[in-house]
């Protein structure tokens, strides 16, 4: 049976004029035990310090909680270690703290921040949390708010700093901020327009929209972070000819077999499918006349992509580990967006030796296949919390 898989995601800006931001988002797969912890922090201010405050309670929450440590100890651990602030005298970072299982099991936990909002069926549901009174370090109370409970299928959690509730404070349309059922409503008429919006889309707007409920000047730092729990969406990449020719065939009906997306980088191989499969394949004249540079992609009936091989995934790779935000549509641009769309991701990989990649002139970048591959998908994994699987031939 397919497992269900959680989706995270978070979009971010900083307060106008600052180079750093206050909020800091961590999310970070257990191994072994199908969890993802994620911490936002919001520290103090804004700028530099706030960052400190909001770095060091996230990467303790986070690296707690991934241990197993009591999630209400977790919280006397962090209020007892945030330093003082020197100008006003107190150690602050709110923060939210979320421990999802991918049977659905979800622990929360609030310090100060926006309530987590559960949106389920197209409603928002009522979240029934326990509250603990903890001290700081400063010996203040400190109300703490824990929840747990089970995701049904479908189901997305949404929350942010303050940011984003005190974006357009003193507007004549909002004069205490955009406040929670206003952000309720903008949020239940994205989701109605757009079901199957992804997550990081979903924060991006919310963001947008409190940038411009500052008149376009954040205001503050502003972060959202989105959470979906649904089916996985699944993607096979097949490049490189298989080393023993008598595989031709089973690489070509594992893709005719494959359901989800299908994805073809380099010419041999989808030469190689479309000859076991026989189907027809065009490239695309238009790319060329883009880009005259870049290696077209081609179009194959069944296949969301077809690309260039080793040099494309190579590109591809660059633009994922340096997280580049570009508008180009190369083919590099296209494997990449495709990836980031997908969850869980099958490479076939064959193992034959192209002899154009072994000339000493080309980049050192351009790692033997199998090697590339690899790299790709420790970033995937870890960068973009995506499962991956490599099948060689």
């Amino acid at each position: 049976m397919d497992r269900n898989f959680v989706e995270i995601d978070y979009s971010q800006v900083n307060k106008k004029r600052n180079v750093v931001c206050g909020d800091v988002f961590i999310s970070k797969k257990v191994k072994g035990e199908d969890r993802i912890v994620s911490v936002l922090a919001d520290g103090l201010g804004s700028g530099v310090k706030a960052n400190v405050l909001a770095s060091l309670t996230a990467t303790m929450a986070c690296n707690y909680i991934a241990n197993n440590i009591d999630i209400i100890k977790v919280a006397k651990i962090i209020l007892a270690t945030l330093p003082v602030c020197s100008f006003r005298k107190i150690g602050y970072s709110t923060f939210t703290i979320i421990d999802v299982h991918r049977s659905g099991d979800v622990r929360i936990i609030e310090y100060d921040n926006p309530e987590i909002m559960l949106f389920r069926n197209k409603k928002f549901i009522d979240l029934d949390k326990e509250t603990f009174c903890l001290k700081t370090s400063e010996n203040r109370d400190a109300h703490i708010k824990f929840f747990e409970t089970k995701l049904q299928l479908g189901d997305r959690l949404i929350f942010f700093s303050d940011g984003v509730t005190q974006s357009g404070i003193g507007k004549r349309s909002m004069p205490l901020g955009w406040d929670t059922e206003m952000i309720k409503r903008y949020i239940n008429d994205i989701c109605y327009l757009d079901p199957d919006i992804s997550c990081k889309e979903l924060s991006r707007k919310i963001v947008s929209r409190s940038v411009k409920n500052d008149s376009g000047l954040s205001a503050d730092d502003i972060t959202c972070v989105a959470i979906h729990y649904r089916k996985p969406r699944r993607t096979m990449v097949i490049t490189g000819p298989p080393f023993y020719e008598e595989n031709d065939r089973k690489i070509a009906l594992m893709a005719d077999e494959f359901k989800g997306k299908k994805i073809i980088c380099g010419g041999t191989t989808s030469n190689i499918i479309a000859r076991e499969l026989n189907l027809e394949m065009d490239v695309n004249i238009e790319d060329m006349r883009k880009n005259p540079e870049a290696p077209p992609t081609a179009s194959m009936k069944g296949f969301s992509l077809i690309t260039e091989g080793t040099v494309t995934i190579n590109n591809a790779l660059l633009i994922l580990k340096n997280k580049i935000k570009s508008t180009s549509k190369d083919s590099a641009q296209k494997l990449a967006d495709h990836l980031l769309d997908s969850d869980v991701i099958h490479f076939v990989v064959g193992t034959k030796i192209n002899p154009a990649h072994q000339d000493p002139n080309l980049p050192v970048e351009l790692e033997i296949r199998r090697n590339l591959i690899r790299s790709l998908c420790k970033t995937l994994e870890k960068d973009y919390l995506k499962e991956t699987k490599i099948t060689f031939f």
